[in-house]
């Protein structure tokens, strides 16, 4: 148990293996998906509570122009 994560057991002669702009390049796009995905959620929340909050005012808005029922 030489190694904790697994290998192919092949051998390829003279590789180098991942060049180091490729890690690099792979977390920047991961950070600028997550970052776009976090904007287009908290847009969507955001439009919702608004929408929530035009929906209770006008509801409140209906209530107060009807005169309230005497039974």
């Amino acid at each position: 148990m030489d190694h904790f994560w697994p290998t192919l057991p092949l051998i390829v002669p003279k590789s180098e293996g991942i060049a180091l702009w490729w890690p690099i390049a792979w977390w920047i796009f991961q950070i600028v998906v997550m970052v776009f995905l976090l904007v287009m959620v908290a847009k969507w929340a955001q439009q919702m509570d608004r929408n929530m909050n035009a929906d209770q005012k006008e509801s409140v808005n209906d209530q107060s122009q009807h005169p309230p029922v005497q039974g």
